[in-house]
């Protein structure tokens, strides 16, 4: 579309507009700017009770960034066989994928060879892009350079949005405003330099997210109306833009397989477990409304108002916007959009039923950033409309004070905003002691599956988690594959391999890790398990493993894993008989303090007359012990944990301990109590300690993987 005619047409207040959005870009990243290479952002400085689980997702973000730069150029036709969760396949579509972030993240890494460097250098590029691309989508709406600058500062350098150095996943929006102007341009003349740009547009960002994909493809079902009503404006059918919109969508076939791979193995969620996590993460309205005002600001979104109502382009762009905005409004809402008055589900949980993957989409709240996509927007056409008043009413000088005016505002409403400055950094993240011993398997050893201990099998074991979101970034040193991982969808085996590595230095686990993976290294850091050295000492005298390296308490063992028959998959164990369901238990219980996690030793010996077959991962029918906790006086459950997994196969008469790690309630008496059974069948006859009374003592209000702190 094309602005007024008093719009300028050169190309300095376009440089003038990427340049100040590059300064205020780095005002936000102060001082990780002077650091790019040397530091992250540290989430457990800036707290919050998932200060944990951002910290994670951090590392898993810059593994994600540098695997997939590192394997589009050494095994472009497996990218998605990511070297963590060794051996189990596909494990970079156990979380995001970010391939439409490649022209960016893939030059940086081949460059340096840098993981911290390219996920920084990725992220600050991402809100440079939003911002800029806004800016271009409201210039060429409004005719205004000012008024696309201050939506491209309200939309990308607001609160949420620059989190992007936490959230890098959720937040690549970067070419929504540029897919959008595209759209709207090939409405109006399918010209090729706009059609190639909206079908390259439209790729990148269906690939720089699952999340963000279907944002865009909210946005566009949103904007497909006042699409086709422009076209038609100008005598055309509004084929054009949407042929090259599916155009742009087909590189979403080329990495649908591994995702539907996961699928098809069961770990995501169900549908009543997929819509319970909707429930517990939708907002009502007003708690969103308050969202808005603090991203847009009161003026913004009086600005905003004023845009509806006022802005010159023609009625098509207003409707476009309001569109998007009403609908990101609605699926942000979750399971509170329901229509007034009625009882039926609401538009979100409708989506989750039919179309394919919406149910993962857990965090309906995200959804909101289309909603201030387009309040930015009007607020930017709001603007416009102010110097275009000024000018018909004032004379000369003023159109240039309120430009000066609506500048200033701009400017000023990023330090407004701003949550967190300057940033607290985690330095040194590819080096320290901790990661020293993964760069010397970048220099010393031969490729092989590496083990990091201490291992978490749980999801709120907070120093755990950490531990493996440091490992997985000192693999990014040497790429040899890892039995670590982390993702919000671990694989089956991971559990199982993890089960084992929390057993080591015990022998048989041992024998079965290199069964499983062929295990060649393990790293032990003896300061993140405590009263565990000791267990290690005489080590290398039982277990086929020499003593590699060590930096301060880190040990590199290599092993010398047996020349035996791998194990590569399973069958399903057969349903136990009810002669083999028999069992006796021994608790080994230590202290317990509320919210706190907690590892409790269990001794437990088949007495059936079957070998129990635990050595499988889940959905194979496999030996789980399911803890509860009970009420003392009352008997009634108060919580229950993740089941662990036995992890041996176990023959009659044969005795094994097993370790569970539980989050203890809050302060007061219980009953802990400990079920067996074999997966899809009834719960085993225990004899001895399956029951204990308990007293959980105060302490700390908060769980301990939210008030974990890095060692």
């Amino acid at each position: 579309m094309n602005g007024p005619p008093h719009a300028g047409r050169g190309g300095h207040p376009t440089a003038w507009a990427a340049a100040g959005f590059a300064l205020l870009v780095a005002f936000l990243a102060w001082p990780l700017v002077l650091r790019p290479g040397s530091a992250l952002v540290d989430p457990l400085r800036i707290g919050g009770p998932e200060a944990v689980w951002a910290r994670s997702d951090l590392d898993l973000l810059v593994w994600i960034v540098a695997w997939t730069a590192h394997a589009l150029v050494t095994q472009p036709w497996s990218i998605f066989q990511g070297n963590i969760f060794h051996p189990a396949p596909d494990a970079l579509a156990s979380s995001e994928h970010l391939l439409g972030l490649l022209p960016i993240s893939g030059p940086v890494f081949w460059a340096s060879g840098n993981a911290v460097l390219t996920y920084n250098l990725t992220v600050l590029a991402v809100v440079w892009l939003g911002a800029f691309t806004t800016y271009l989508l409201v210039r060429a709406w409004s005719g205004r350079a000012s008024a696309g600058f201050l939506a491209g500062a309200l939309f990308a350098l607001g609160g949420e949005i620059p989190l992007s150095f936490l959230r890098l996943h959720s937040t690549s929006l970067h070419l929504y405003p540029l897919v959008l102007l595209l759209a709207w341009r090939v409405a109006e003349a399918p010209r090729p330099r706009n059609v190639i740009g909206l079908a390259l547009a439209t790729a990148l960002q269906v690939l720089a997210g699952v999340y963000v994909a279907f944002g865009l493809a909210a946005l566009l079902a949103a904007a497909t109306p006042s699409l086709i009503a422009h076209a038609r404006r100008h005598r055309r059918s509004g084929l054009a833009p949407l042929a090259t919109l599916a155009v742009g969508a087909l590189p979403l076939g080329l990495v649908a397989g591994p995702y539907l791979r996961v699928q098809a193995a069961g770990l995501l969620l169900g549908p009543a477990e997929s819509l319970a996590a909707v429930t517990r993460a939708s907002d009502p309205a007003a708690t969103l409304a308050m969202r808005l005002l603090d991203e847009l600001t009161l003026p913004g979104l009086g600005l905003a108002a004023l845009g509806l109502a006022l802005a010159r382009p023609a009625i098509g762009v207003r409707t476009c916007l309001l569109s998007i905005g009403a609908l990101g409004f609605v699926l942000a809402l979750g399971t509170h959009g329901t229509l007034p008055g009625t009882d039926g589900p609401s538009a979100y949980e409708i989506l989750m039923q039919i179309v394919p993957g919406f149910a993962g989409m857990r965090a309906p709240g995200r959804f909101l950033y289309l909603t201030q996509l387009a309040l930015a927007a009007l607020a930017g056409l709001g603007a416009a409309a102010l110097v275009d008043l000024a000018a018909r009413r004032r004379g000369p000088p003023a159109p240039r004070v309120v430009t000066l005016a609506v500048l200033a505002f701009a400017v000023a409403s990023v330090p407004l905003r701003v949550r967190h400055w300057p940033l607290p950094l985690l330095t040194d993240p590819l080096g320290g002691v901790y990661v020293g011993s993964h760069r010397w398997l970048a220099g010393h050893a031969e490729p092989g599956p590496v083990l990091d201990l201490p291992a978490s099998t749980s999801t709120v074991d907070g120093r755990g988690i950490i531990s493996t979101g440091r490992a997985m970034r000192g693999s990014t040193l040497h790429w040899f594959p890892m039995l670590n991982g982390y993702s919000g969808y671990p694989p089956p085996l991971h559990r199982l391999t993890m089960t084992l590595a929390q057993r080591l230095p015990d022998p048989r686990a041992l024998r079965d890790l290199c069964r499983l993976t062929g295990l060649r290294w393990i790293i032990v850091h003896h300061g993140l398990m405590p009263g565990r050295e000791a267990e290690w000492e005489h080590a290398e005298s039982v277990l086929p493993i020499r003593r590699a390296d060590a930096r301060g308490r880190d040990v590199t063992y290599e092993v010398r894993c047996p020349e035996s028959p791998r194990i590569e998959g399973w069958e399903d164990a057969a349903p136990l008989a009810p002669s083999a369901r028999r069992a006796r238990m021994r608790l080994d219980l230590p202290p317990l303090r509320e919210h706190r996690l907690t590892r409790i030793w269990i001794e437990l010996t088949n007495l059936g007359d079957q070998t129990w077959l635990g050595l499988r991962p889940r959905g194979r029918r496999t030996i789980l012990l399911r803890p509860r906790w009970l009420d003392a006086a009352s008997g009634a459950p108060v919580s229950e944990d993740a089941p662990a997994l036995l992890g041996y196969d176990v023959a009659p008469g044969e005795r094994v301990r097993v370790q569970l790690e539980e989050l203890s309630p809050r302060a007061g008496e219980y009953v802990l109590e400990v079920e067996v059974h074999q997966e899809g069948g009834p719960a085993f006859e225990v004899v001895g300690a399956s029951r204990r009374r308990v007293r959980v003592e105060p302490g700390p209000a908060a769980p301990a993987a939210h008030a974990v702190r890095a060692p």
